[in-house]
């Protein structure tokens, strides 16, 4: 699955070099399917992430070292999200102007 996001080139960078090191790691977790919707949803707001953690954390000398504990505690909680809102979210991260949530919280497509 490929995410035609544009990202600025530190971003990017950056992104392209943590999937390099961690993919096989998140896939022995999560399973490669759900590696991948990993990987397609941090990509898509992996900018957001990026530049302020850089803003107030890119001088100190243990940076790398907090970034990998902040990434394995995101890939903790993916792992244990539960199945109705992997499904559910799966579908918004593809196709975000065909679903939306309703008042209740349930799903409903906009055509």
């Amino acid at each position: 699955m490929h995410n035609i996001l544009l990202m600025s080139s530190d971003p990017r960078s950056a992104f392209e070099s943590l999937k390099k090191n961690q993919s096989s790691k998140l896939a022995a977790r999560c399973g490669a399917r759900d590696a991948d919707i990993f990987w397609l949803r941090l990509e898509r707001y992996f900018e957001d992430l990026y530049y302020p953690l850089m803003d107030l954390y890119g001088n100190c000398d243990d940076a790398i070292e907090q970034f990998g504990l902040l990434f394995d505690q995101m890939v903790d909680a993916y792992a244990v999200r539960p199945r109705t809102i992997e499904a559910s979210g799966f579908r918004e991260t593809i196709y975000p102007k065909m679903v939306s949530r309703t008042q209740h919280g349930g799903l409903r497509l906009l055509y």
